[in-house]
């Protein structure tokens, strides 16, 4: 109760408050976004300095590229984090602490990773900030809101539980009857991402040939190429859904993030009203 009282404190501003049953329910306005190279970009004050940043579940930490630091004035702290990337580990510098608030949501004072660059994007806002209990993302219509968990009903059987590691969330799901769990990731602009170890011996594994290999170009913690071969499933299940034509890449590179981490973004949540409910650990998928 002491959190949801919090939390009201916190969006009394801009919030919805329904009272049923003496339980506070707390519903944001509609917050629009954009969607650049996939990504979900939000209006961002950093520094009291208006930005767009991308909204990543997928990322624990919250980053912003050395130039866009620059820009914004933000100065470099004495501080460095350990930072897992796809193709390894980085010690990486971090900003002194900043004022930051998303669009519509509250101010949180805060630090950020230090990248050389982050692939065409300035700023990563990740779970270190998003301590709200839930979030729905409107891919059709490019909105976003969020809540507390008594706010929204759905049917047990729409729920996709979620398994959570640290700050990240995993769900689930089926590819051509192999069963893999996936790191929800909006911060992922790409196809679904299956490492090779999580196939081998299955039906897939015998269709991975020279003629579907490609590489992957990398940014962030390294520049460098990873193999992957890419494939299309005609049985891709997650929770209730069955969805066709499911284009998806297996990561032939092994490295220590790649062997463990399947990858669900972009492409399939833009099918959907995604709602997370990150404080009951589930998942809505919503057509």
């Amino acid at each position: 109760m002491k959190f949801v009282r919090a939390f009201i404190l916190l969006l009394v501003s801009i919030m919805t408050i329904h009272v049923e049953a003496n339980e506070p329910k707390v519903l944001t306005e509609w917050i629009p976004f954009e969607i650049h190279r996939n990504h979900i970009a939000i209006e961002t004050q950093i520094k009291g300095q208006q930005i767009k940043a991308v909204l990543d579940t997928g990322a624990t930490v919250s980053a912003i590229s050395k130039n866009t630091a620059k820009a914004l004035g933000l100065r470099r702290s004495k501080q460095k984090m350990k930072i897992s990337g796809l193709v390894g580990k980085k010690l990486m510098s971090l900003t002194r602490k900043t004022d930051v608030k998303v669009s519509g949501l509250f101010s949180k004072n805060m630090s950020f990773v230090m990248f050389d660059e982050l692939g065409g994007v300035d700023v990563i806002i990740g779970m270190d900030y998003l301590t709200v209990p839930v979030i729905q993302l409107d891919y059709l219509n490019k909105k976003m809101r969020f809540a507390t968990p008594n706010v929204f009903r759905f049917s047990e059987k729409a729920a996709i539980p979620m398994k959570q590691k640290g700050q990240s969330y995993y769900v689930e799901t089926s590819l051509d009857d192999v069963k893999i769990e996936m790191l929800l990731d909006t911060g992922n602009a790409s196809k679904l991402a299956v490492p090779l170890d999580k196939l081998k011996g299955t039906a897939i594994e015998s269709l991975l040939t020279d003629e579907n290999q490609k590489f992957l170009k990398q940014s962030g913690l390294h520049k460098r190429k990873l193999k992957y071969h890419e494939l299309v499933s005609n049985n891709f299940r997650i929770g209730p859904h069955v969805l066709e034509n499911v284009v998806f890449h297996v990561i032939s590179e092994e490295t220590e993030m790649s062997k463990n981490r399947a990858v669900l973004g972009y492409d399939i949540l833009k099918n959907f009203l995604v709602t997370i409910d990150i404080q009951n650990r589930n998942l809505y998928l919503s057509i």
